[in-house]
């Protein structure tokens, strides 16, 4: 994956960057790649971050010892405050659309 440089967001339309992912994890064992998308959003004072993705991993049962296959699915969204000063009280509102 590719580094993002924060200011070049504010270039883009709607301040937002779409990246498709389409690739295997080396930490994450799993029988198809993680296919999903990463959307970042610079609000101004903080970035917002949507991941939603899956990819299929095999398990295997404590009980009875079956392997299965199993589609793990992400939906995160996070939100990253910018700036120098800013301390961990503060509040903010979200950027109205």
């Amino acid at each position: 994956m590719e580094n993002i440089y924060i200011p070049h967001l504010l270039q883009l339309p709607q301040k937002t960057q779409t990246i498709t992912l389409d690739d295997f994890i080396v930490e994450l064992v799993t029988l198809t790649p993680l296919r999903g998308t990463v959307i970042i959003r610079h609000g101004g004072t903080f970035l917002e971050i949507i991941i939603k993705g899956e990819a299929i991993v095999n398990l295997i049962c404590d009980r009875c010892l079956q392997q299965y296959n199993y589609r793990i699915t992400l939906d995160v969204s996070e939100n990253i405050l910018l700036g120098k000063n800013l301390s961990a009280n503060q509040k903010f509102t979200k950027e109205k659309k």
